[in-house]
């Protein structure tokens, strides 16, 4: 059976999308894969409609729209890639919001690609797959060299190598993949 790809919008996007840029609708209508957003973006998007100058008229347009995507929540997978990430860029002097570590975590534990326009930020996460539907007209699309399998999430994301004594920690969050041999 085919893999589906699943493509998380990032907020910028879906600002895009309810602000009517053309080419980032058609982007989507045009994606052979699933598309989806997280808590995240959904609430940082009833936020933006309660402080506009219509929030009723734009929180119905954000809620019609977040109607068509499916949202992902955080779980012990995408929790446990948040406290990795975020420990290694602070130990790295490369701090990031919170928000987008959540972001970035979920679409890691969901196999994921980042569709946002912020590359900047997102691209410092080794192992996360990103598409900037936003900016991409002017050539640029930051997308990994290969496929990101578990043991290579494990080796460039974690840090850990198979058989490391941390490998247990791994299994007891599922970051394994089924069929993923130890």
């Amino acid at each position: 059976m085919a893999v589906v790809p699943l493509y998380l919008l990032d907020t910028d996007v879906c600002i895009e999308i309810l602000r009517g840029n053309r080419e980032v609708i058609e982007r989507r209508a045009q994606t052979a894969g699933r598309v989806v957003t997280t808590w995240i973006t959904a609430a940082e998007l009833s936020y933006g409609a309660a402080k506009s100058r219509d929030p009723e008229g734009n929180a119905r347009a954000a809620a019609a729209f977040l109607s068509t995507l499916g949202i992902l929540g955080l779980d012990q997978r995408s929790s446990f890639f948040f406290g990795q990430l975020k420990a290694r860029l602070e130990r790295a002097g490369q701090r990031l919001a919170d928000a987008d570590l959540l972001i970035a975590a979920i679409a890691l534990a969901h196999d994921a690609t980042v569709v946002t326009g912020n590359l900047r930020h997102f691209g410092r996460i080794d192992g996360l797959a990103c598409s900037d539907w936003i900016h991409e007209m002017a050539g640029w699309v930051h997308e990994p060299e290969r496929p990101y399998d578990a043991a290579h999430r494990r080796e460039r994301i974690l840090g850990f190598l198979p058989g490391d004594p941390g490998q247990g920690a791994l299994d007891q969050v599922g970051l394994d993949e089924p069929g993923d041999d130890h």
